[in-house]
């Protein structure tokens, strides 16, 4: 099948993409691997948290406890990011365990659903790869809907989008539930399975008494710094390059690489390489960073990362002019 993207394909020297073919070999680990980076944080957070309840003054505990939020999101997101990954069947060599990773210990938990996913962003219907940029590209179309894109945006519109996040969360939540949560193309195999997992561990854990563990270090970091990190990155991604003037597919995406804390919250497993991802989707995660320097040969894509850092991804979310003045999304080339 042909993508509809209105982008045409950057070509790279056919001695990199030789070394870039390489870099697309899977195994059964490296996935396990990252879960439990996952898992092993999470726990972690709520473990120190607990701690500093019982050892800490008041003001001590809740610092401790806020943080803690902070970092059960990013991780949330990190299971997030593996789901995504996994759409790709790029998690695991194996395909059952592509799935039974992706699912049963990742997507599922943070209320996704991996159909739902796959079908908002691989489908020819409505998905963000083969339809980038265009109306049908749900990702694309929910920034333009923030009114970011078109003649009325200037980069104050920016600034106040980015210090307004918290009070984007709703909104964030309802796009989740449209095209990850609930999406109606899920199938119903799957959200059968899913939902009556879900019924049978929260049962468990109610009986068990961890009623309100769950909604303190779960449910609170899942609806907000979970949300907040996945809007800022979001944004991130393509904004405000994907109605520029540029043709071809190598200057709508934006690779984000960041210092290691920063990257802890914006980047995790590699998700920051979002330019290599669309060049290369089925590229695992942990071969970003080697593709990366491979790619740096090209000249055109090197050129694109002699500035790094938050606070250039910052000055590039809020440019010193106007974002292009185009107000519908772009049509749909059949």
């Amino acid at each position: 099948m042909s993508s509809k993207t209105k982008f045409k394909r950057h070509r790279f020297d056919k001695a990199l993409i030789s070394e870039i073919q390489k870099l697309h070999k899977l195994d059964n680990w490296h996935g396990i691997m990252m879960l439990l980076e996952d898992w092993i944080c999470i726990m972690g957070a709520i473990a120190a948290s607990l701690w500093a309840w019982q050892n800490l003054p008041l003001s001590g505990a809740a610092l401790t406890y806020l943080l803690s939020v902070l970092v059960i999101g990013a991780k949330q997101r990190g299971l997030r990011v593996i789901n995504h990954m996994a759409t790709h069947n790029a998690i695991a060599k194996n395909p059952q365990l592509n799935y039974i990773l992706s699912t049963v210990f990742a997507a599922w938990l943070v209320l996704e659903s991996a159909s739902g996913y796959d079908n908002t962003h691989n489908s020819l219907q409505n998905g963000h790869h083969p339809n980038l940029g265009t109306e049908r590209d749900v990702d694309h179309k929910a920034i333009v809907e923030q009114g970011l894109y078109g003649e009325g945006c200037s980069p104050e519109n920016v600034q106040q989008f980015l210090w307004m996040i918290p009070f984007k969360t709703l909104g964030y939540i309802t796009f989740l539930l449209k095209n990850r949560v609930w999406n109606p193309y899920e199938k119903s195999t799957e959200r059968v399975i899913r939902l009556s997992y879900l019924t049978v561990l929260l049962s468990v854990m109610l009986w068990a008494g961890l009623g309100m563990p769950v909604l303190l270090y779960w449910i609170v970091p899942l609806f907000t710094s979970a949300i907040w990190i996945g809007i800022i990155i979001q944004l991130a991604e393509h904004y405000p390059l994907m109605e520029s003037n540029h043709e071809y597919d190598i200057y709508v995406s934006r690779n984000r690489i960041l210092n290691p804390l920063i990257n802890f919250f914006m980047g995790t497993h590699n998700e920051g390489y979002h330019l290599i991802h669309h060049l290369y989707p089925r590229l695992p995660l942990w071969q970003m960073k080697k593709a990366h320097q491979v790619l740096m040969a090209d000249p055109i894509y090197n050129s694109l990362h002699h500035q790094t850092g938050v606070l250039h991804l910052f000055q590039q979310l809020i440019p010193t002019t106007n974002p292009p003045a185009i107000a519908e999304l772009q049509p749909v080339r059949e």
